[in-house]
Order: structure tokens, then sequence, then C-alpha cells
């Protein structure tokens, strides 16, 4: 924690360097032909944490930087996590294809450079 970051601010980069490597060994881990079940809760997962921090962010930055506005556009783009479904229900789901899941992951990573470099930028 450098000496003008506030305790929050350390934190909040923290969860944003924990959450890039999740992103980073995901994308490594991911083929083009196949996904799991695991994959799908991890993507959605990242866009829970994604969507917590950015609500966060807006408390020190303003809803109207352009780093912030670029992000949750970005964010609402990403998938939703999985509910609990009935057994039907999630008979009746389509999975996700691999393509669909790898574009997620890498909207993600997208959004995550964009919220470091508004790090980098202060």
């Amino acid at each position: 924690m450098s000496e003008e970051q506030t305790p929050k601010e350390a934190y909040l980069e923290g969860r944003l360097l924990g959450l890039n490597r999740l992103i980073t060994i995901l994308k490594q881990a991911m083929t083009e032909d196949q996904t799991t079940d695991i994959d799908e809760i991890l993507v959605g997962h990242i866009s829970n944490e994604m969507n917590a921090i950015l609500d966060e962010m807006q408390i020190y930055h303003g809803e109207d930087h352009p780093v912030i506005i670029d992000a949750k556009k970005k964010a609402r783009e990403l998938p939703k996590p999985k509910k609990k479904k009935s057994p039907q229900e999630e008979e009746e789901a389509a999975p996700k294809t691999p393509s669909e899941l790898k574009k997620s992951v890498e909207g993600a990573d997208e959004l995550m450079q964009n919220l470091m470099a508004l790090k980098e930028q202060e």
C-alpha cells in the first residue's frame, strides 16, 4: 500500500489484481471446442465481482469518469451468473457454447485492463 492510498483503495486494488489473475488463468485454460460447468461458474463470479468493484470505484472516481462509463457498459455485456434452477429448468436451459464463454472472458479481460489503467492514471 502506498502512502497516498487509503486502506479501502488498497483493498480494491488487491481485488482487481486477484480478479485479473483469475481471468488470466481462465483464458489460458479455456479451449475453443469445450468448456466445463466450472468455466460458467467462474465467468459468473467474475461478472459479479466486476460489478461490485465498479460500484465501489464510482465512489472514488465518480460516475462520469470515462473509464467508469466504458467499464459499466462492458460489464453489462458480460453474462449473468447462473442462478439455482429446478431440475426441469436445468434440463431446458441451453449451456453456453465455448465460443460464448471465451468471448465473455476476453471481454472481462479487456474491462480489467481498462480498470487497471485507471489505477495507473492516478
